[in-house]
């Protein structure tokens, strides 16, 4: 209960990598203590924030801790932090050490993280709905609304999910946005008020140029001109 009551954030910190040598010495008390380390990345405190992506970088690469949606919203969240240190600092783990996993990640989250993003959690699949109450949460809520600004948080997210993708799986996520809410949407499956903001995502999502699929062209095909 001291992480949550001290107000000295070098011994939050302190408390958060105790907790994170206790993962790694006894593994069975992972689930338990996963949730503590991950809610330290809503500490006020720049530092605190930083040395919790780092510890769950490792806890994650040296395979300790699986990847789980609420831990990949995290990672999300530091893209959009209010420190640039941060900011680079989640940049450049989901674009090195964890890039492989992290890419698959954006794939197998996207639709939900849309959702999510707009506070909306009733709608994200059960399993990850059940983990998240379990496990963690964060504040990953606090980007829904209009206000500008956090739309274009939320739009910083997406640019960075799409960019991680294969054309194939672009290809398969503008049809699972299409599917799995769209459709719902006109067939007044889901509340139109209550979604408006998700729409308005969705149909940026499927407007920018990062959904677009770059489809090189082989040499062979590309001295041929048309057919006359």
């Amino acid at each position: 209960h001291e992480i949550k009551s001290t107000k000295v954030s070098a011994v939050r910190n302190n408390i958060m990598l105790i907790l994170a040598d206790l993962c790694t010495k006894y593994t069975s008390l992972v689930d338990v203590h996963v949730g503590e380390i991950a809610k330290c990345f809503d500490d006020p405190s720049e530092v605190v924030r930083r040395q919790t992506l780092i510890v769950l970088a490792s806890l994650l690469q040296q395979d300790f801790l699986k990847w789980r949606g609420p831990i990949f919203h995290c990672f999300l969240l530091s893209l959009v932090d209010e420190s640039k240190t941060v900011q680079s600092l989640g940049n450049f783990l989901l674009s090195t050490t964890l890039s492989h996993k992290a890419s698959q990640l954006a794939y197998n989250f996207f639709v939900q993280t849309l959702f999510a993003l707009n506070g909306l959690g009733s709608h994200t699949n059960l399993a990850m709905k059940v983990e998240a109450a379990a496990l963690v949460t964060t504040n990953i809520k606090d980007l829904a609304g209009s206000d500008p600004d956090r739309r274009q948080k939320r739009c910083v997210i997406y640019h960075h999910l799409l960019k991680r993708m294969t054309p194939e799986h672009k290809f398969q996520i503008a049809a699972k946005i299409c599917e799995d809410f769209i459709a719902p949407l006109v067939d007044n499956a889901l509340d139109f008020d209550a979604h408006c903001e998700v729409l308005r995502d969705s149909l940026t999502v499927l407007a920018s140029k990062e959904i677009k699929a770059n489809v090189s062209v082989q040499d062979g095909e590309e001295d041929q001109g048309p057919a006359l």
